[in-house]
């Protein structure tokens, strides 16, 4: 595998702007699929995301509050 194709395979989070994006675009009425392409993210994660964060309405704010705290309980026992 060629390191540029393992770099687009690597996971990293979502940012605040991925979120603002997926909020606009389902405020919209986009499909899924066009939002994850503007941001650039498979249909799968941005799935995930609004499933995760919809409780009512997918919010970008309730949406990175969610991410922090799961990455809060993962650090959870962690030593630096």
């Amino acid at each position: 595998m060629a390191d540029s194709e393992k770099e687009r395979r690597t996971r990293r989070p979502l940012t605040y702007d991925d979120r603002v994006a997926i909020e606009h675009g389902l405020n919209r009425g986009d499909r899924i699929a066009w939002i994850a392409r503007s941001i650039g993210r498979t249909q799968h994660v941005v799935a995930e995301e609004v499933k995760r964060a919809r409780s009512g309405g997918f919010t970008r704010r309730c949406a990175q509050r969610l991410a922090e705290s799961r990455a809060d309980e993962r650090r959870v026992g962690k030593k630096w």
